[in-house]
């Protein structure tokens, strides 16, 4: 795992664990199913077979995004904005179209994940391992901590005349 961004773990965490439950999801004796119908996996969560496939998915993206930094910031970016979506719907409608069940605890759980996965794809500077208010990429370009361009200003270093 040594040079892994921070990114590329949250994608990386975030696969391992969307595929477990995706797996898990299929177990009957853990209360799966592969059946349209709900269930309960571990007697908490309503899940379908739709559910486990997305799950699923869900984690091989992950695993396969951690590849690259790119991928993996989109992979956050994607998820954690779905994830978000998914949240804010099942607050309204448990169950939209009748296929996916996506009320109760699924409603916590997906906006606890998606806003993990959304703020990590945008906080740049923990990939840097620095602290402050900006890093330096790999292509020289100074960015804030919020990916704007601060390429004239100050980047890593002291500007002329700071105070020491």
């Amino acid at each position: 795992m040594g040079n892994r961004s921070t990114v590329q773990m949250a994608a990386l965490v975030f696969g391992a664990i969307y595929l477990a439950v995706g797996v898990l999801g299929f177990l009957p004796f853990l209360g799966g199913s592969f059946t349209l119908t709900n269930t309960k996996l571990l007697g908490l969560f309503n899940i379908n077979l739709l559910h486990n496939l997305v799950h699923v998915v869900i984690g091989i993206a992950g695993l396969a995004a951690v590849t690259s930094l790119p991928n993996a910031r989109r992979f956050c970016q994607v998820v954690g904005v779905v994830l978000l979506v998914l949240g804010v719907l099942g607050v309204f409608v448990a169950n939209p179209l009748g296929l996916l069940y996506i009320g109760e605890l699924d409603i916590p759980l997906h906006l606890v994940s998606g806003a993990v996965l959304a703020t990590v794809a945008r906080v740049k500077a923990l990939d840097s391992g620095t602290t402050g208010d900006s890093w330096q990429s790999s292509n020289s370009t100074c960015l804030d901590w919020l990916g704007n361009d601060r390429s004239t200003g100050y980047c890593g270093r002291r500007r002329s005349g700071a105070p020491n």
